[in-house]
């Protein structure tokens, strides 16, 4: 009854997220409604922008340069990842991945790979919580709601002009907040546009 449960939760959330699709609160939406089918201490969407080389998430207001990190792994695997213990993992960067997940014990990595092989989104999930809100690591019908996502996100925009005007708008609402942040010069040392 759950898993039927948890199955007409995403149903809604894809026409919620249809209606929102290419408007403002797409990411946000987005994000809110995972939180309501996984559990956990938090929940971003990553757009991967491969003309820039970073990846960028409106959300955590960051840019991480292409290569660099856990992110950085999951774009060059094109396969989901799960990290327990993140900081001990050879692909952990203290300048990218400790901000968000220096303290996190269990990290979950979803790359949306389109028909061409190339990633376009990542989801990632940091602490998956049980009933009890303990920390658990992500498994079985979390997979199927992060592939079911993951189908969601590729027939949303599968149109390469819906992407394009996402990216923009996911970039340039970034990008106002991080120069408020001064995180962008160190960002643009080590992007070659």
């Amino acid at each position: 009854f759950q898993q039927m449960q948890k199955f007409m939760q995403l149903n809604n959330f894809f026409e919620r997220l249809s209606e929102d699709s290419g408007t403002d609160n797409f990411i946000s939406t987005f994000e809110n409604n995972i939180r309501n089918l996984i559990d956990c201490r938090r929940i971003i969407l990553w757009a991967h922008i491969p003309s820039a080389h970073v990846i960028v998430s409106h959300s955590a207001a960051m840019f991480v340069p292409e290569g660099e990190g856990l992110l950085g792994k999951a774009i060059s695997e094109g396969q989901r990842i799960v990290v327990t213990d993140p900081t001990r993992d050879p692909s952990y960067s203290i300048n990218y991945d400790a901000p968000l997940v220096s303290t996190a014990r269990s990290c979950l990595y979803q790359p949306v790979v389109n028909s061409k092989k190339e990633t376009l989104w990542i989801i990632q999930i940091i602490d998956r919580l049980n009933t009890k809100g303990n920390i658990v690591t992500p498994s079985g019908d979390d997979f199927l709601i992060l592939d079911f996502l993951s189908l969601s996100l590729i027939k949303l925009y599968q149109e390469e002009s819906q992407i394009d005007e996402m990216i923009k708008r996911i970039l340039t609402e970034s990008t106002r907040s991080l120069l408020t942040e001064r995180q962008v010069l160190p960002l643009l040392e080590t992007v070659q546009l």
